[in-house]
């Protein structure tokens, strides 16, 4: 069974970890005295891989910032043109 390991100097109980882990929830472990890894949910992590994409794109701020002015001027096709666009069923 996994156990929880308290930071160097903190003489707390260990304790078992959850079997499950909440979103925004982040389990670290150290190695003398100083952070060895963090542990988080598969959500938490595709959100950061998302914000370094962002990061590693140098146009992609601007082009959200683009679209978003052109959804607020109206400058955008809805889902019925767009699905009698490409021959698709109304829902």
């Amino acid at each position: 069974m996994s156990e929880r390991r308290s930071p160097p100097g903190n003489t707390a109980k260990r304790q078992a970890l959850p079997c499950t882990v909440k979103q925004q929830t982040r389990v670290q472990t150290w190695r003398n005295g100083k952070p060895l890894l963090v542990a988080m949910s598969p959500d938490e992590l595709e959100g950061w891989e998302e914000t370094l994409a962002l990061e590693a794109d140098p146009g992609a701020l601007a082009r959200i910032a683009r679209g978003e002015a052109e959804i607020a001027a109206g400058q955008y096709i809805g889902a019925r043109e767009l699905r009698a666009d490409y021959g698709l069923l109304p829902r």
